[in-house]
């Protein structure tokens, strides 16, 4: 590095600390992570690791657990592991959701928030239509919590393309988490206020355009 003798020693010495600073960063080693999880999917091309699924603290120990999608495809099926947090984290799931017959449209699955107000995160899995094909798929909902089970808690019918969920949280503060459901084929969105149940009548609905 040249400096010109016009240049006043007080910005001489900032260049060349700047210029110091950026050859140590040029030359610092590649980051390392502090811990190694590492799983694989049971097939070639299963995709495992498609998407990663926060689920905050599913069984109350202080730390934030996740669950991992595989789409699937040819004999592989479409597969969520939940596991649990921890230092390290677990690299064995706590529960499996797996499906041959109905496969998970991408991307899958999708955070809703608390919606039954018992104090876990609340998700849900998009499914198509192969078991059924007069429907355009389904909403399976998921209450979380640490004795989560492998059936949906609610299955929600989609009448149409391009339909989906998303959170809100608590529009009304009833303590319940809410729902926004985006019908983008039929241009509007409603809202559906959160509990133990969620019927199919909106308690608000936003039409779109003018």
């Amino acid at each position: 590095m040249i400096l010109s003798q016009n240049i006043p020693p007080t910005l001489k010495l900032l260049l060349l600390g700047l210029w110091l600073a950026a050859a140590t960063v040029a030359h610092a080693q590649p980051w390392t992570p502090q811990i190694n999880w590492q799983r694989e999917g049971q097939e070639d091309n299963s995709r495992y690791g498609y998407s990663i699924l926060p689920l905050e603290d599913q069984n109350g120990d202080g730390y934030a657990d996740f669950g991992i999608y595989q789409p699937g495809g040819g004999t592989t099926p479409s597969k969520v592991e939940l596991f649990h947090g921890g230092n390290p984290p677990s690299q064995t799931p706590y529960l499996v959701i797996s499906s041959d017959s109905l496969w998970h449209i991408e991307p899958s699955p999708h955070i809703l928030g608390d919606i039954n107000g018992d104090g876990y995160m609340d998700w849900y899995l998009i499914a198509d239509s192969t078991a059924n094909p007069s429907s355009y798929g389904y909403a399976f909902i998921y209450f979380g919590g640490p004795n989560q089970a492998t059936t949906p808690n609610i299955v929600w019918p989609f009448t149409a393309y391009w339909q989906y969920f998303s959170p809100i949280r608590d529009l009304n503060g009833d303590g319940y988490d809410d729902l926004l459901f985006s019908d983008a084929w039929n241009e509007h969105a409603a809202v559906y206020f959160g509990g133990n149940t969620l019927d199919t009548i909106p308690d608000l609905r936003l039409p779109w355009g003018g």
